[in-house]
């Protein structure tokens, strides 16, 4: 008998293939498995069981960690009980049981870290957001902290300068405001990357707490205005020609020499000086990609 499927008539069924019928359990998730559960820290062997920020305390499951005010609180609730069954027991003592014992609950430390630069002044019409994407799906799946380096935005109480601000994670409440601020009129890149430098240098450096891996984003199209000391508050002299983005050059091969760095520089491909982008990749050794599709 044949293996064909036929149709109750006994005509021959024509099949043809479609592929799996169950894309689902293939595709690949855009999110954590279990987003509200605490990760394992990746620096056990670095640092103690107690590092980290206390949130809480925990029935204590070894003698190290104790918090001492929780311990003897749940041991108070107690002693009349006990005392009735340890009639010799001192006066004036604390009777406590290894159920009483209390150690705190933490957040494992964070050990990885997102620094972000954005020029304002480079965007214009330009969503950002797709060319951002995949370092802030990076950050949001290990856990990083994150850093933004604002340049050049309109919000900025002072146009020479760049703002710095530094969350937990990426969900974080506001972040997205920062990112979609509006362009203002100057663009002091030196400073923004000087910020950036203090970030990582405090993150990679910081004793037992250091950040293990570190990854700078940023996005500009290279046209810095304003020389890094004006943005330290000297007068700023004109014209200013090219000194703000020497200093921007500057900093950046400083950045260029920190260990357990990746860098990447996000071209805006502008119309205008189009191979600055490329030099500031250069001088932080790190990888250029473009930014946008509807480059002039």
């Amino acid at each position: 008998m044949s293996d064909e499927p036929r149709a109750l008539d006994g005509t021959e069924l024509v099949t043809t293939s479609v592929g799996d019928p169950y894309p689902e359990d293939s595709t690949p998730s855009e999110r954590e498995f279990e987003p509200l559960k605490l990760p394992l820290s990746r620096r056990c062997s670095r640092a103690g069981p107690s590092r980290g920020v206390a949130i809480g305390v925990m029935p204590a499951r070894a003698l190290h960690d104790l918090a001492a005010t929780a311990t003897v609180m749940e041991a108070l609730k107690f002693q009349r009980l006990r005392r009735r069954h340890r009639l010799h027991a001192p006066q004036g003592r604390l009777l406590l049981s290894p159920r009483d014992l209390r150690a705190y609950r933490r957040i494992p430390p964070v050990d990885r870290l997102l620094v972000l630069v954005l020029d304002h002044t480079c965007r214009g019409a330009w969503d950002w957001t797709n060319a951002l994407m995949p370092y802030l799906r990076w950050a949001y799946f290990e856990r990083a902290g994150v850093g933004i380096v604002q340049v050049g935005a309109n919000s900025a109480p002072d146009s020479l300068r760049a703002e710095q601000t530094l969350v937990r994670s990426v969900l974080t409440r506001g972040l997205g405001s920062r990112l979609d601020a509006a362009p203002g009129r100057a663009t002091p890149l030196a400073h923004g990357l000087e910020l950036a430098l203090r970030t990582l240098r405090h993150g990679l450096h910081h004793g037992r707490e250091g950040i293990l891996d570190a990854l700078l984003v940023v996005v500009t199209d290279g046209r810095g205005n304003v020389p890094r000391d004006a943005s330290r508050g000297a007068p700023l002299e004109r014209p200013v020609a090219a000194a703000g983005v020497e200093d921007a050059l500057a900093v950046a091969q400083e950045i260029g020499r920190l260990q357990r760095l990746r860098s990447v520089v996000v071209d805006p491909q502008p119309a205008w000086y189009p191979d600055l982008p490329g030099s500031l990749a250069a001088a932080l050794q790190a990888e250029l990609v473009a930014g946008r599709s509807d480059a002039f």
